[in-house]
């Protein structure tokens, strides 16, 4: 893993892209998961493991940032938990109990629910969750633009509500007379033509 960071973490693209499709889910899994090996290799643990704290580096890939050596979260269990969040947007309760039919519920792929409730049960060396994670079409998502905050939420424009005889600063203004009735209108309210 690379150490220079471009401040853009999954999270950032969670948020842009919604749910990932499961190959990049797999393979942002898989990823992680050889990280996170590497470390208790080195009998270093991470402790936060989270989609703000995995952020890409220039080169396409993925590093790990926020350690958190105090904490009591297993990181294999933490890895389960993202991977979901990055395959359906749901973030799971981690102390609760997850088989294959609740994670399919929450919309996890039944692949990949399999997968997530087999780490969540037996809680493996993160080696063995890279190996369970990867497939052959795995791939890492593109990283988003840096500063690119496009929100994918649609805009609705709401009226402002306006109190006849006060103006927007405060002070009195005499009140407006309605125009007359033009058109349907005038024929809705009892005139003709």
């Amino acid at each position: 893993m690379s150490t220079e960071i471009t401040g853009v973490s999954l999270a950032d693209l969670l948020a842009q892209r919604r749910a990932l499709p499961e190959s990049e889910a797999r393979g942002v899994g898989a990823h992680v998961a050889r990280a996170i090996a590497d470390l208790h290799e080195q009998s270093l643990i991470h402790g936060d493991i989270k989609a703000s704290n995995v952020v890409f580096v220039p080169d396409g890939d993925l590093g790990l940032i926020g350690f958190d050596t105090t904490a009591q979260t297993d990181d294999v269990i933490a890895l389960a938990v993202m991977v979901v969040e990055c395959a359906t947007t749901v973030v799971i309760d981690e102390a609760s109990r997850w088989d294959v039919v609740g994670l399919v519920e929450v919309g996890c792929p039944h692949d990949l629910a399999g997968d997530i409730a087999l780490i969540l049960r037996d809680t493996p060396a993160a080696t063995r969750v890279s190996g369970i994670l990867q497939r052959r079409d795995d791939r890492l998502p593109e990283a988003p633009r840096h500063g690119d905050s496009t929100d994918p939420s649609p805009t609705v424009d709401i009226p402002s509500v306006a109190i006849v005889g006060l103006s927007p600063m405060g002070t009195a203004t005499p009140p407006c007379e309605p125009a007359a009735p033009r058109g349907w209108r005038r024929w809705a309210s009892g005139g003709r033509g």
